[in-house]
């Protein structure tokens, strides 16, 4: 049995093809990965990684038309058994050749609320949810917004290999917002900043990188604070590090669209995990799975940053560490039951995989 895994960019971008990669790799079941190089960078690679180009000049939709296009001919040559399809996007540009070729032979992980709003998207996603073996979507909340049909829940988390560092205390009075990640949101690290710029009590710390990283730069320098930096790339090894030295989370990616209120971020599982405060958006889902870490902060009306000052000198940090590990215990449940059903799809086809392709032949492109 082999299974092919279509992923949406580079492996960097793409942290949740681990979920399924470790599931084949514990049933000792083989896989290969096909992914489009939209970083335009080289990764080193354990395994078989069929890296397609990615012209950063053309529009996207054109750009995931040729990259699944080119996707449709490695699996044809490879006759995988079945399949996995990572994003919405590439289910609708392959709903054709997924109907003829691998129906019920492929699961579909839907990891944010993508284009639904159009409706011919919307139809040629059904097709492709209806056809699948299998579906997995990143967020409860999203269910109600895509396509009828039977869902699993995949959290974007990983149980630490070795145990976390317990929370280092800041060794100022200065209480440290940090944002880790590929550099977006301008608006609302600008609000911030100018918050933080008036007030000494804080500073704010940028880890990452990405085009938008010389505006914040260039409005930081407007504002001429020294508790406003940034220190640039990471790599995975050195995020840990970076976690300890940062006091509060910044996850404040607003809620005027459907992913910003419904989709669950990454920093939410690194604030349960580290029992760090979260810094997020009113009226998400992220907000509300955070529970009592979460700190809500609506930049469209703040004044000032006092309330966000009397709330982290005055929480109750027991009960946050309380909740956090009930919630991680509920999310890494779920996983195991997501990981149980993905497994329990997928076996039976090792059985019926040469039967199947006796009476199809190489797939047609």
């Amino acid at each position: 049995m082999l299974i092919g895994i279509i992923a949406a960019s580079n492996l960097r971008k793409s942290p949740y093809v681990r979920f399924y990669t470790s599931i084949l790799e514990e049933a000792s079941i083989p896989y290969e990965i096909i992914l489009p190089n939209r970083l335009a960078i080289e990764e080193s690679y354990s395994g078989c990684v069929h890296v397609l180009p990615w012209n950063k000049q053309l529009p996207a939709a054109l750009n995931y038309f040729l990259y699944t296009k080119k996707a449709k001919r490695i699996i044809s040559q490879r006759r995988y058994d079945a399949l996995i399809i990572m994003t919405s996007m590439n289910s609708v540009c392959l709903h054709r050749f997924l109907k003829k070729q691998y129906a019920k032979r492929y699961i579909l992980d839907i990891r944010d609320y993508a284009h639904e709003n159009i409706p011919l998207y919307f139809r040629l996603e059904e097709m492709a949810v209806k056809n699948a073996l299998m579906n997995v979507v990143s967020s409860r909340q999203f269910i109600p917004l895509l396509p009828k049909g039977e869902y699993a829940v995949c959290h974007n988390y990983y149980p630490p290999e070795n145990e976390m560092p317990k929370p280092e205390s800041s060794l100022s009075d200065v209480i440290r917002i940090g944002y880790l990640g590929s550099l977006s949101h301008v608006e609302q690290c600008i609000k911030l900043m100018q918050l933080v710029s008036r007030d000494k009590r804080f500073s704010l710390d940028f880890y990452g990188h990405s085009d938008a990283e010389d505006i914040l730069k260039q409005e930081a320098k407007k504002l001429t604070c020294e508790n406003i930096r940034f220190h640039g790339a990471y790599t995975p090894k050195e995020k840990d590090g970076i976690l300890q030295n940062v006091d509060i989370l910044f996850n404040l990616y607003g809620n005027d669209t459907k992913n910003a209120v419904h989709s669950l971020s990454n920093k939410l599982y690194d604030a349960l995990t580290l029992v760090k405060p979260l810094l997020s958006s009113p009226d998400t889902y992220t907000a509300r799975m955070a529970g009592s870490l979460a700190y809500t902060l609506d930049l469209e009306t703040a004044a000032s940053l006092d309330g966000l000052c009397d709330w982290y000198n005055s929480r109750d940090k027991a009960a946050q560490k309380a909740y956090a590990a009930q919630m991680i215990a509920q999310i890494a449940r779920e996983n195991r039951e997501t990981q149980t059903a993905i497994l329990h799809a997928l076996l039976p086809l090792h059985e019926n995989s040469a039967e199947i392709f006796t009476k199809e032949g190489n797939a047609n492109v």
